[in-house]
């Protein structure tokens, strides 16, 4: 009887490739069936509640490995996580994948993996502008959904870049530097919130707790008209229209409380300083202070001085002065407003 040549059968197996080294796959015997493996554990989870999750095997010799893996919604990468049966999960900022890779140690073979997606029990979204004027106020709302009602909210607000000011609006002021969520405590409870702000911006975030304390976190980012300017007057230099002439146009409201808009023009790129005096004559505020391409501009006055402080009631003058920068006559003009308080 001819012995067959192992070479020749052993070359014949299939191989795979692990720890660097490729290892013969040896099948298992005809009467053993490919293993079957489920994940079981919750399919929902609240923010930064936690799962178990076990691997359930079925066939094959019984004596297994696990190598679990997770990929959060919204990306493609797998990281590692545990190498045992069971594997404890803890819910983030999103959903995530579990997949399960289980190695047979008798039998040198890989099963399928299989994918176990686990999304939030509540989600939520916030609804608002997503752009606004300097201090124009916008209202935002949670809408949340698939958890246990009623639900209770919990409102933060985050400036944006470019420093502190103080908001205005049915906000508490801004103290603390950008970068840092402020409680709106103001807000408890309601499922609506008001805002305001400066240039760039600023963040708002509301957190949802479900009548089975389930949280979901949301997120929402606000842009602020640059620089004090309307919306409609930041867009790129190709989008204006040159006025022909430099003007200083009346404020609008006229008498104001608390805040007062003043719009003027320019016919070529000058360096235009806009300031606010009393009746004195002394500056009280200097709104701007910059070379400016042509055309039309507007800003907004909320009747404070340099110093962030209030001002009383009574009439106040704004002054522009418009400096052509290549050397024509400067542009001058002054204008009445009348503060209530």
């Amino acid at each position: 009887m001819r012995i067959p040549d192992v070479t020749r059968v052993l070359c014949n197996l299939p191989r795979v490739k692990a720890n660097g080294r490729y290892h013969i796959v040896v099948p298992p015997p005809p009467n053993m069936r490919v293993v079957s493996v489920t994940i079981g554990g919750p399919s929902k989870l609240g923010y930064n509640e936690q799962g178990t999750y076990t691997a359930n095997t079925s066939y094959g010799s019984g004596y297994f490995t696990y190598q679990w893996k997770k990929k959060l919604d919204g990306s493609s990468s797998w990281q590692n996580l545990g190498t045992g049966q069971t594997q404890n999960v803890t819910m983030g900022n999103t959903g995530f994948t579990l997949k399960i890779h289980v190695h047979d140690r008798v039998y040198v073979y890989y099963p399928g993996l299989d994918d176990y997606h686990v999304c939030y029990s509540l989600t939520a979204t916030m609804s608002g502008p997503a752009y606004l004027d300097p201090y124009e106020v916008g209202t935002f709302t949670a809408n949340p959904s698939d958890g246990v009602s009623p639900y209770d909210y919990t409102w933060y607000r985050m400036e944006l870049g470019g420093g502190p000011e103080p908001l205005r609006g049915s906000v508490e002021p801004l103290d603390p530097p950008s970068g840092v969520w402020i409680h709106l405590s103001q807000f408890d409870g309601s499922k609506t919130a008001t805002s305001s702000g400066v240039y760039p911006g600023f963040k708002m975030r509301v957190d949802v707790e479900d009548n089975e304390g389930s949280v979901v976190r949301v997120e929402k980012t606000i842009s602020v008209g640059i620089g004090g300017l309307k919306k409609e007057f930041a867009k790129e230099n190709s989008n204006r229209v040159t006025p022909p002439e430099f003007a200083l146009f009346p404020n609008y409201p006229n008498p104001f409380n608390p805040t007062t808009e003043i719009t003027y023009s320019i016919a070529e790129e000058s360096r235009v300083v806009l300031s606010v005096y009393n009746v004195l004559g002394e500056k009280i505020k200097t709104l701007v202070n910059n070379t400016q391409p042509a055309g039309r501009y507007s800003v907004f006055w909320d009747g404070r001085d340099e110093n962030g402080e209030f001002l009383s009631g009574g009439i106040y003058i704004y002054r522009i002065e418009a400096v052509p920068i290549f050397g024509k006559k400067p542009f001058t003009a002054i204008g009445e407003m009348v503060l209530m308080k």
